[in-house]
């Protein structure tokens, strides 16, 4: 996990709880790779491994989604941007050289090639997008951006932004409800656990993938006992990173869930947790043990009332 740069003004306001209450500014998110796929069943062999309807993606879209194992569970949660000739997935760099191994072991006999993007930036961008040549936008604030053998955003779009703290792009994610995945977190949850249903990262029409029938069956058997949260902890000091245990106090001896992902800046700790759907409302979540910091929760941008409502 990253820490901000320790100038109060690059911090966020203790205030922020959306997208819109974040500066504008351009990132190089240097935490992330790229893995190319291209070739003519690209489409065809990315739609079989995925849980997301990747032949529903036009060039210049893009769309969330994991890549599961055969139990259901996450190895990775992606990005998938497509452009005029293949696509480009981008996800944590502790987990590219493993997802490249796994689609290329599965590849077998199709037409696809697979390469990680060595020298391919990622660039972020918060605020009034700038229009630009590989940039896909993911919502009405944030866009990404794919630039080849560069070290920083080119010219042309550097003034037109200011720059950032990487730290930013993971908060706006954590503000969307966006969930992710790296090296110590992977293989334990199942995308419905952290909301990746909610985004558009599953789709349940499309046929099969690994873990899909275990994926459709929490859904429509209703046994979606956890969700995840947004949350904050004011004050320096909180530490936290992917894979750490919550509790709460009426059971200190019991784990209650786990941080999904979490991002440190000099007054202030954001992180997304799974937790268990009762306790969204109204629990008392700490994180470490039942008498760590406390966990001040986030109104969710989409709504999980239907999920709560379901049987256990």
């Amino acid at each position: 996990m990253g820490t901000a740069d320790n100038n109060t003004s690059l911090a966020p306001s203790p205030d922020v709880r959306c997208l819109e209450d974040l500066p504008s500014g351009v990132m190089h998110l240097e935490n992330l790779k790229t893995i190319r796929v291209e070739g003519e069943e690209a489409e065809h062999f990315l739609h079989n491994q995925f849980s997301s309807d990747v032949s529903a993606l036009a060039a210049g879209q893009q769309q969330p989604g994991a890549y599961c194992n055969p139990k259901g569970r996450a190895l990775a949660i992606y990005r998938l941007l497509r452009d005029d000739t293949g696509f480009n997935l981008v996800l944590p760099d502790d987990l590219a050289e493993i997802v490249s191994r796994r689609l290329t072991l599965y590849r077998m006999r199709s037409r696809v090639e697979i390469g990680i993007g060595e020298r391919t930036g990622v660039f972020g961008y918060i605020g009034d997008l700038p229009q630009s040549a590989n940039m896909w936008r993911l919502d009405n604030r944030r866009a990404m951006r794919l630039v080849a053998d560069s070290p920083g955003p080119d010219e042309s779009l550097e003034h037109q932004t200011p720059v950032l703290p990487g730290e930013f792009w993971k908060l706006a994610a954590i503000l969307a409800g966006e969930p992710q995945v790296y090296a110590a977190t992977s293989e334990s949850f199942i995308p419905q656990q952290v909301n990746l249903d909610l985004v558009g990262g599953v789709s349940f029409s499309k046929g099969c993938y690994p873990g899909q029938e275990i994926v459709a069956r929490v859904r429509y058997l209703g046994k979606i006992k956890q969700r995840m949260t947004g949350a904050v902890i004011q004050g320096a000091g909180a530490d936290a990173a992917p894979g750490d245990p919550l509790f709460i106090r009426e059971r200190p001896g019991q784990k209650a869930g786990m941080v999904v992902d979490a991002v440190r800046f000099p007054d202030s700790t954001w992180l997304s947790a799974m937790v268990p759907v009762e306790i969204l409302d109204a629990g008392e979540i700490h994180l470490g043990t039942a008498d760590g910091p406390q966990l001040s929760l986030l109104p969710p941008p989409y709504s999980i009332a239907t999920e709560r409502s379901r049987p256990a």
